[in-house]
């Protein structure tokens, strides 16, 4: 059987939130209507949180958006936890492959602004496509 080139593709958008003090009330906001993959606190007293949107988007601005929509309708004990994380993150995450030649993806203006608005930054995740040597 013929072995199948690897492609680039868009994965998912994560959102990674790092404080000094719990913010349990926040995580609570998101798994109303997100997926909470990871919330903990840690040893050298930092919590962090990686929260992924409910559906499978099919470009980043999507997912982008739709989280930066729900942290700017954050109010009270959510907003003042939301400001107290030092990391606010959004992790755009793609599997790397050998197809296409070049893979554009882009965000727009208006995503740009809303994460600054937020005050969020931005990272990019690049996955090889053999993950014998992942975690």
């Amino acid at each position: 059987m013929k072995e199948q080139t690897p492609k680039i593709e868009f994965i998912n958008v994560d959102l990674d939130l790092e404080s000094k003090t719990p913010f349990d009330n926040l995580v609570k906001v998101f798994e109303k209507s997100e997926i909470v993959l990871h919330y903990e606190g840690s040893k050298r007293k930092c919590w962090f949180a990686r929260i992924e949107v409910s559906f499978s988007p099919r470009k980043p601005e999507t997912a982008v958006l739709h989280l930066c929509r729900l942290v700017k309708n954050l109010s009270g004990i959510e907003l003042q936890e939301w400001n107290s994380c030092y990391m606010r993150e959004f992790n755009l995450g793609y599997h790397c492959g050998e197809k296409p030649w070049a893979y554009p993806s882009a965000l727009s203006k208006n995503a740009v602004l809303l994460m600054s608005q937020v005050q969020a930054s931005l990272a990019i995740t690049l996955y090889p496509p053999d993950r014998s040597e992942g975690p």
